[in-house]
């Protein structure tokens, strides 16, 4: 975030660990910044459309950091056909614009 913002950022490995560096006197600027949607608070609403036989689910907007996707990389392995769409990153956090599920 603080180099969406202007700062200037410089990461380094050093003696095996990683060393960040912010340049104090850096100007930051205002801007916009896209907030995605939680994984947890959806997935009810997934949970709910995958025991419904012949249901499809599509949620916008949803954060898909690996950290929090769990639930759905669980979903996956016991076969729920969930694919994530239109993958990128936005303010350093990588999301997708629709998340789908489907239970045949």
């Amino acid at each position: 975030m603080l180099r969406h913002f202007g700062a200037q950022v410089a990461v380094a490995e050093r003696d095996g660990s990683r060393a960040i560096t912010v340049q104090g006197d850096g100007e930051l600027e205002g801007r916009n910044v896209n907030v995605p949607g939680d994984p947890s608070s959806a997935a009810f609403l997934v949970s709910a459309a995958l025991i419904v036989p012949c249901s499809e689910i599509a949620i916008e907007g949803v954060l898909v950091n690996p950290t929090r996707t769990g639930f759905y990389v669980t979903l996956k392995e016991m076969g729920a056909d969930i694919q994530f769409r239109n993958e990128r990153e936005e303010g350093a956090s990588p999301w997708p614009t629709s998340w789908c599920g489907t239970r045949g």
